[in-house]
């Protein structure tokens, strides 16, 4: 399945013992059509943490993306998905960038199960995830450490030579900072340079981890961490826009999915105690997207919207005196989407990892920006470990279920 540039998942990175990305955006680094699932190069960002928690290549054997394990992947209970291929640099379960109010990184998230790990996102004054941009096959992450507002684009270049390896790029742009930040880069020794170079942010290693430390100034920085596998990877690369201004990627970009699907539907007989319509869904699509739906609602202009399992968000219209029904593609990738309603006139969806408004920037009918509302909730690695449903009360409060951890 084509499920875009990126698929929220629980991914689980080799290496480290138990080292989880609950909350994992896995990411598609470098171009071409087939979406995260047929791309080489990728990288996996935990919205809990707002840790780098991998990056890898296709390759050592196995061209996979992820060994594509799980109950919402081959039916698989009791396993979840684990990334395949050599990776290039991870950073185990914890914190991704230091507490800025001490300069920490010791992990004092909750401890509310009976093994005794921690789960949910970092307390809100240290950090906070605030949703994805979509500009292309660009993904552009926005969150915040402290007061400061950060964005970040994930990338890869490709080498100049056959032999050389790839350089893994992570694009930032920082805002005014109150104080200094650190950022953890990777835990194992890895070649590791900053394009342009800056005075305000230097490279160390501390307590067996690369860290970038970021000078508190009221300038806003822009800037290309890069790092390779390669042990001859040149200190200072030639990049392309490295000091890319990653703003101007936050308000919509061309259209990704501009087909539009037409089926028919059927009425059934409405002579007695129930009218049964069949809303027929365009199941053989471009893009090999499974349709189980899973929710919908109504738009004030009378168009449906509909989420289903696999992360996907569609818009159905129908035709007047017709049974024609027209269905458009608007959001991929999404963890697990099994509740939706319209609010305001934005769709709203509780994913597993979070409750999410989803943004059409540029009024073309896909959506650009994946607004996280609240990510408050916790997630682990346990494969029925769903969050279900969606409704909202007169006061404008948002409900739905759960699913506990099984008794852990």
């Amino acid at each position: 399945m084509d499920y875009g540039p990126q698929l929220t998942h629980t991914y689980e990175i080799p290496g480290a013992e138990k080292n989880f990305a609950y909350k994992g955006i896995a990411i598609r680094l470098d171009p071409g059509a087939g979406g995260v699932s047929r791309g080489r190069h990728w990288m996996i960002f935990d919205t809990d943490t707002l840790r780098m928690a991998a990056q890898w290549s296709a390759g050592g054997g196995n061209d996979k993306f992820i060994d594509w394990r799980g109950i919402q992947l081959n039916g698989e209970h009791q396993i979840h998905p684990h990334i395949v291929g050599p990776v290039t640099a991870s950073n185990s379960t914890g914190p991704g960038w230091a507490d800025p109010s001490n300069g920490s990184f010791a992990d004092d998230r909750r401890v509310e199960g009976r093994d005794g790990l921690r789960y949910g996102p970092l307390p809100r004054d240290w950090a906070r995830y605030r949703g994805m941009y979509y500009h292309g096959q660009n993904v552009i992450l926005s969150y915040s450490v402290g007061k400061t507002d950060i964005l970040e684009l994930p990338r890869v270049q490709a080498a100049e030579e056959p032999q050389q390896s790839p350089l893994f790029l992570r694009t930032f742009q920082i805002g005014p900072r109150d104080r200094e930040l650190v950022l953890q880069v990777a835990e194992q020794p890895v070649p590791t340079g900053v394009v342009p170079l800056l005075a305000a942010a230097r490279l160390t290693n501390e307590d067996g981890s690369l860290r970038l430390r970021i000078a508190a100034g009221a300038e806003t920085l822009r800037f290309t961490l890069w790092t390779s596998d390669s042990p001859t990877a040149e200190k200072n690369p030639a990049i392309s826009d490295a000091a890319l201004d990653l703003a101007s990627l936050t308000h919509g970009g061309p259209a990704r999915w501009p087909l539009v699907l037409d089926t028919e539907a059927t009425t059934g007989p409405d002579n007695g105690p129930f009218a049964v319509d069949v809303l027929t869904p365009p199941d053989t699509n471009p893009w090999l997207a499974q349709l189980r739906f899973t929710g919908l609602d109504f738009l004030p202009d009378g168009q449906m919207a509909a989420c289903t399992w696999d992360g996907d968000v569609w818009l159905i219209e129908s035709a007047k005196d017709s049974h024609q029904l027209r269905w458009q593609r608007i959001a991929t990738g999404l963890f697990q989407p099994l509740g939706l309603k319209v609010v305001d006139g934005k769709i709203h969806l509780t994913c597993r990892d979070q409750l999410m408004v989803l943004h059409d920037l540029n009024s073309d009918r896909e959506i650009d920006y994946y607004e996280c509302l609240n990510n408050d909730h916790q997630v682990t690695e346990h494969f029925h470990e769903f969050a279900m449903g969606l409704q909202t009360d007169a006061d404008g409060n948002f409900y739905y279920a759960k699913s506990g951890r099984h008794a852990l």
